[in-house]
């Protein structure tokens, strides 16, 4: 009985050291589980301590089953039943009832001893749960705080990100506004082209008159002025003759009006035609030099245009680009603003859970907002790419309307050139006549010289008829030049409309190209929304689990101190034990004295009695 209560001291002591950090981490209502080796040596040393100490043979599936206070009801069994085996032996004797008191001390001592080591060990578990719940804490804090770091770089991605919309779409409407201007202008050198076109044909008819009336000037004598065979390009000088009396071919061959005038009447048409030719002449010239100064202009312009540098699209001036550059400016700006308030944020980061919890909600309202707005933003992209779609074919439709106005213009150059093969043929053929005209004269004059004036006449006649042939041939050497001109102009324009298709071509791929940037912007945008939601899942995820780790916590701290009040009450309830049983001891103390002073006068008493009876032998 005296070895049991060192044995159980030492064996508890050792498992307790063995699996302290085992039991001290984990939930203290199962310790048959987590801690085996203590039922198993400490059954095993209750088992072999010794036979008459008799404890209740009671398994691990028992332990775990009652946890903690089945073993402290155990110890406690154990003790109790030492004493009561000590209080049950009936020797009544002085020597016995010593060895009784002392082995009472000692149960009490060994009891007290493992208490103390219970109470030492349930304060290294509390200091021990203490640290692993900070370090869990701080876990949580850094954490916290590189979430918080995370989703607020994902707000300055998405403000760059809208930022970048914005200008792309400022770049859009400033391209689009251009492209309108640049219109403008292109109807405005068609125009011009035109008049340019009208002049140069007010020029070929002045000069047509020019030269019909310096040659008929010989043959105002002889015959009248007449306008049959001048087929006028502008209805301008058709009419302003026809006002004046001369006649002129209808296009149908038709002769309007004939005259033949005096020579007093020729001279007042001669000078009301030099002053309508010099008044035509002046704002032809003028028409010429106002357009060849716009058309400068235009070129200057359109230099300038595609001289300067386009970051965006190709018709971005130098003001939109250094606009451009003072917008990347502020956004940098900005973004190095949001890092260093991101980085006192950061150094203020040291509150409590539940104001991080706060946090975390007010990040995910947050999410959801930017989620929102990214609705929104493939709303509009999605709108932006119906205008370009819509843009993309009206300019499709320009560019085959350019293709037709383009193969209208090369059948009409096609149908000129025709006309001026036909023409040529005419040319060579009236020269054929021309030449057998002149062999027949020359013949007639060799064999007809003496014939009568009528073949004067006759001679006269045809001598005419050969002017008039060559100022016809004239005619129609000019009118091969100005249709040459013309053919000349008309291939500038077929030119200039090739040129405005290749600037539509490339506005088209531009316009394409900023599709496919924009679809790419928010293709990286969904992805970037993809991440977050699941970095928000994880997040929310990992939260759970931690607050799931802090209730198991607080739970174990709750038990903690339960047990702590527990093993305080049965702490003050074995103080008040040993209180009893030292007064106990006091009591005994005494009557031992007073039995020892009894067994002294019995000694006396025999001593006295002995004398006596030696005395009385020694009488006797």
């Amino acid at each position: 009985l005296m070895e049991t209560p060192a044995l159980e001291s030492k064996i508890k002591g050792q498992c307790y050291k063995e699996d302290s950090f085992t039991c001290s981490s984990s939930n203290k209502n199962d310790l048959s589980l987590k801690c085996p080796n203590v039922l198993k040596t400490y059954s095993s040393c209750i088992t072999n301590s010794s036979s008459n100490c008799a404890l209740m043979p009671e398994t691990s599936e028992r332990y775990s089953e009652n946890g903690m206070k089945c073993l402290l009801n155990q110890f406690k069994q154990l003790y109790e039943e030492k004493l009561m085996k000590i209080e049950n032996n009936k020797d009544d004797s002085i020597e016995f009832s010593k060895q009784k008191l002392e082995m009472k001390l000692e149960v009490f001592k060994s009891w007290l001893h493992d208490l103390e080591e219970q109470n030492d060990l349930l304060i290294q578990t509390l200091n021990t749960l203490e640290i692993e719940t900070y370090e869990r804490v701080v876990m949580l804090e850094t954490r916290l705080q590189k979430t918080s770091a995370l989703t607020k770089e994902y707000m300055l991605k998405l403000r760059d990100y809208e930022q970048q919309m914005q200008t792309l779409s400022v770049d859009k409407f400033r391209a689009e506004k251009k492209v309108l201007i640049l219109e403008k202008k292109l109807s405005e050198l068609e125009n011009s082209a035109f008049a340019h076109d009208e002049s140069s044909t007010l020029f070929g008819d002045i000069k047509l008159l020019f030269e019909f009336l310096n040659n008929h000037y010989q043959f105002t004598k002889i015959q009248p002025l007449t306008l049959k065979s001048l087929k006028f390009q502008t209805p301008f000088l058709e009419g302003l003759l026809a006002n004046m009396g001369f006649t002129a071919y209808n296009q149908d061959g038709g002769i309007h009006k004939s005259c033949s005038c005096p020579n007093i009447a020729l001279n007042s048409n001669w000078k009301m035609l030099e002053n309508s030719i010099e008044t035509l002449m002046k704002s032809s010239s003028k028409s010429v030099n106002l357009n060849s100064s716009y058309l400068n202009e235009n070129y200057n312009r359109s230099e300038t245009v595609e001289d300067k540098p386009h970051n965006y699209s190709t018709f971005l001036p130098v003001e939109a680009m250094d606009t451009l550059v003072e917008l990347k400016k502020c956004v940098e700006n900005k973004q190095m603003s949001g890092a260093s308030s991101a980085g006192c944020g950061h150094c203020n980061l040291s509150a409590s859970i539940a104001r991080k919890d706060k946090e975390l909600s007010d990040a995910q309202t947050k999410i959801n907002c930017l989620y929102k707005h990214m609705i929104s933003l493939k709303k509009h992209s999605d709108e932006i790419r119906n205008i370009l779609s819509v843009e993309i074919a009206e300019r499709h439709d320009v560019i085959t309307s350019l293709r037709e106005s383009l193969r209208k213009q090369a059948q009409l150059t096609e149908d000129t050139k025709k006309q001026l093969n036909m023409k040529i043929e005419v040319i060579k053929e009236l020269r054929k006549e021309i030449k057998l005209k002149t062999d027949q004269l020359t013949k007639c004059s060799l064999s007809r010289v003496d014939l009568v004036t009528p073949e004067a006449n006759v001679i006269d006649k045809l001598q005419n008829k050969l002017t008039e042939k060559q100022t016809l041939l004239d005619e129609m050497k000019k009118h091969l030049e100005t249709s040459q001109t013309e053919i000349e102009l008309k291939d500038d324009t077929v030119k200039n409309l090739e040129n405005k298709l290749t600037n539509t071509r490339l506005d088209l791929s531009s316009m394409e190209r900023k599709n496919r940037d924009l679809e790419e912007t928010v293709m990286s945008l969904n992805k970037s929304l993809e991440t977050a939601r699941a970095y928000q899942e994880s997040l929310m995820r990992n939260c759970e689990m931690k607050s799931v780790m802090m209730m198991d916590l607080q739970e174990s701290n709750s038990n903690n101190i339960l047990k702590e009040e527990n093993t305080q009450h049965q702490l003050d309830v074995l103080q008040k034990d040993n209180e009893h049983l030292k007064e106990k001891l006091l009591t005994m103390e005494k009557e031992c004295i007073g039995y020892k002073v009894t067994v002294l006068s019995l000694q006396e008493a025999l001593v006295a009695s002995k004398k006596e009876n030696d005395e009385l032998k020694n009488h006797c």
